[in-house]
């Protein structure tokens, strides 16, 4: 790059060797001011604006992630204290037989069980035996923090990642999805999967993990609005892990 013939992309660099990190998404902003994006109205990626400004894209890059990295820590650290502190106690569903902790805002709403109760799936390998969900008292009617435990009996599945390949969800309006590391639960392994729903103002975010214990299957998903994930999400690690199996009455 030459910015000698360049004004803008001299504006640009000049910007981000200046900018601590700290300062980096005041920088980053600062730019689409200058690149002329500040008001436009479509989303424009890095790509766009380093072939733009024909500024580097590893450097736009690489200023843009640190600064992410360096704030999603810094609130999943401050989730994870919150998390920590919440008040909670712990429900039974004596029909499913397995207790779980709650936040104290968060009620048992429903509890279906049963041949034309349940959803039918069109899987050879799993059969849906109980669905149970509970939900947090919010005064906005159309924002919603839920839980949903799913109990399968296993045809032809052994482990929690067959069981997770089976029953995700493969909608086409699923922006964003991922695959992460999964605590044990209950002592079983489990696998996770993060997902954001793409409905326009209604958009939601995604948090399961799928485990196995003989033939059946659990899963436990939690749901929450778009943007909300990043601190809720150690809440709901918690309590996805605090799930305990009990024998039946």
């Amino acid at each position: 790059m030459n910015s000698d013939s360049n004004p803008i992309a001299e504006m640009v660099m000049d910007i981000l060797q200046n900018a601590s990190e700290e300062d980096m998404g005041d920088a980053l902003d600062e730019i689409e001011k200058v690149i002329g994006y500040e008001n436009a109205p479509v989303y424009h990626p890095l790509t766009r604006i380093a072939r733009d400004i024909d500024v580097p894209y590893h450097r736009l890059k690489y200023a843009a992630s640190r600064y992410h990295r360096r704030r999603l820590d810094k609130d999943a650290r401050q989730s994870r204290k919150k998390s920590i502190a919440i008040p909670g106690r712990r429900v039974t569903c004596e029909e499913m037989s397995f207790s779980i902790w709650l936040p104290d805002a968060w009620k048992p709403a429903e509890y279906f069980s049963g041949e034309g109760d349940l959803p039918s799936t069109n899987s050879t390998k799993v059969d849906q035996q109980g669905y149970w969900r509970a939900e947090e008292e919010l005064d906005d009617p159309d924002a919603a923090h839920e839980v949903e435990v799913m109990q399968w009996k296993l045809l032809s599945i052994e482990t929690a990642e067959e069981l997770y390949r089976e029953i995700k969800p493969h909608e086409d309006n699923i922006s964003r999805a991922t695959h992460p590391k999964s605590p044990s639960i209950a002592g079983m392994d489990s696998a996770a999967y993060y997902a954001t729903w793409k409905a326009g103002a209604d958009s939601t975010e995604q948090s399961s993990w799928y485990f196995v214990d003989g033939t059946t299957g659990w899963e436990i998903t939690c749901w929450c609005s778009y943007g909300e994930s990043p601190a809720l999400r150690p809440m709901f690690r918690k309590i996805a892990t605090s799930f305990e199996l009990h024998q039946p009455a």
